[in-house]
């Protein structure tokens, strides 16, 4: 739960070679990635590290594709 006012910018650092893993702002009213424009918000490279721009109160899930898994690391921080 990120309790952050204002822009705020997620880093999640980790090893793709070691597992893939994508963030997502969570809709906890139906309990899925809140989708804006008919979109995901989130972020899903299919390289190492995940950036996630947003603002506001938040909360964040993250997810290993395809139940992947690895050690990573968040760095939260204004924009």
């Amino acid at each position: 739960r990120i309790d952050m006012q204002g822009p705020w910018r997620l880093d999640v650092t980790f090893s793709h070679a070691v597992g893939d893993i994508d963030l997502f702002v969570w809709d906890e009213a139906n309990n899925r990635p809140l989708t804006q424009n008919g979109s995901n918000v989130g972020a899903t490279s299919g390289t190492d590290n995940e950036r996630l721009d947003w603002q506001g109160p938040a909360v964040i899930r993250l997810f290993g594709y395809e139940n992947a898994s690895a050690p990573y690391t968040l760095n939260l921080g204004p924009r």
